[in-house]
């Protein structure tokens, strides 16, 4: 019996015959460590202090904030490299996972007076994630977002 939505699941509860446990037990886990490719090794080369790649979105409506910091928390589960920090080495560099996923530092939704420069403030902030993404608020809404060259051009793709 595998059982619906409603029921209480306790995660370190053994599942009895024919009973599937509700936690992350079953995924495959995933690395904590990525060797780089040599295209990623390339653009760091031909570009150390590239910020990467920048798309700014006017909405004349809102959006939902819950809803965009979840789907970004989401697709970061989705996509392991973008919950990667990129670690230099002499020999062989590589993307390290992070170990404070939850910590927000993906998604910012915040209110603005100024799109202008807080859309510069945001596209000098170093890329120590690969992904960022902040939503503006204001008179409408601006969606920011920032992805590191290498996580999305890289041989990490």
């Amino acid at each position: 019996m595998i059982p619906s939505a409603q029921e209480n699941v306790t995660p370190n509860a053994p599942a009895s015959s024919g009973q599937r446990r509700r936690d992350r037990a079953h995924a495959p886990a995933i690395p904590a460590r990525f060797d780089s490719e040599l295209f990623d090794r390339l653009i760091t080369a031909a570009a150390p202090d590239y910020s990467g790649t920048h798309c700014v979105v006017s909405f004349a409506g809102r959006i939902d904030a819950d809803r965009l910091v979840r789907a970004v928390r989401l697709t970061v589960d989705a996509e392991p490299i973008l919950a990667c920090r990129w670690v230099e080495h002499w020999f062989r560099p590589a993307w390290r996972r992070r170990n404070d996923l939850d910590y927000g530092e993906f998604c910012e939704v915040r209110d603005s007076s100024n799109f202008r420069a807080d859309v510069e403030r945001f596209r000098d902030v170093p890329p120590d994630v690969p992904l960022r993404v902040l939503l503006l608020r204001g008179e409408t809404d601006l969606l920011c977002i920032k992805l590191d060259h290498r996580a999305g051009d890289g041989g990490a793709t």
